[in-house]
């Protein structure tokens, strides 16, 4: 049961950052300020528009909060599993919904 909670709160970070603004436009503003930047613009927006990357990412993350960072092992193995989580999330998401 636990590793179900971990799969989706790794999609539910991934969506959040990506797609929702949060409470009075919090992180639409973070992320028009990131890629508005001339040095980190491109960077942040290829980051945000690949789900592979961001769920790389937010699979070490949420790793790191559910296991306190107990090793390097399952820091690698849920920033892999992250990307496949968010990359087969966002294909059954565009599946079902657009």
């Amino acid at each position: 049961m636990n590793i179900l909670i971990i799969i989706l709160a790794i999609y539910a970070f991934s969506y959040t950052i990506r797609n929702l603004s949060g409470p009075f436009n919090i992180l639409g503003i973070i992320r028009n300020k990131l890629m508005s930047n001339k040095f980190l613009g491109v960077f942040f927006y290829e980051l945000l528009s690949c789900p592979w990357c961001l769920g790389f990412h937010c699979g070490y993350i949420i790793s790191i909060i559910a296991f306190n960072f107990t090793n390097y092992y399952n820091l690698i193995i849920w920033a892999f599993a992250g990307s496949t989580i968010v990359a087969g999330g966002d294909k059954l998401f565009n599946k079902y919904y657009n």
